[in-house]
């Protein structure tokens, strides 16, 4: 009997990245939305310090959804990669399974 050499990779963990990815896109969404809606609310506010912030915000929210498509992207990426890789790896296993049934076969009819 050959012994199948397994494939390397982990869908799990790849799985496990893909939802650490995903989570932290919405947390950075979030935080854009949140940033804007500080920025609207703050635009007749008369402090110096919050009409900074408030022109700043449209920029930090701008890059933090640049950011976010990044990891969303990231995120769907690695999905799409840890189901691929779970289905290679089980053919991988069934075929080996195939290739030693058949090397047992060929034996016993010799």
């Amino acid at each position: 009997m050959t012994t199948p050499v397994e494939l390397p990779g982990n869908p799990g963990i790849v799985s496990d990245s893909a939802a650490n990815y995903r989570g932290t896109a919405s947390a950075i969404e979030d935080a854009a939305t949140r940033i804007r809606s500080l920025a609207s609310d703050s635009a007749t506010a008369k402090s110096e310090a919050v009409r900074a912030l408030s022109e700043n915000a449209g920029d930090l929210a701008d890059r933090l959804e640049k950011l976010h498509e990044r990891y969303a992207v990231a995120g769907s990426a690695l999905t799409v990669y840890a189901d691929a890789l779970a289905t290679v790896k089980e053919r991988s296993r069934a075929n080996a399974i195939r290739y030693n049934d058949a090397l047992a076969a060929q034996r016993h009819a010799e």
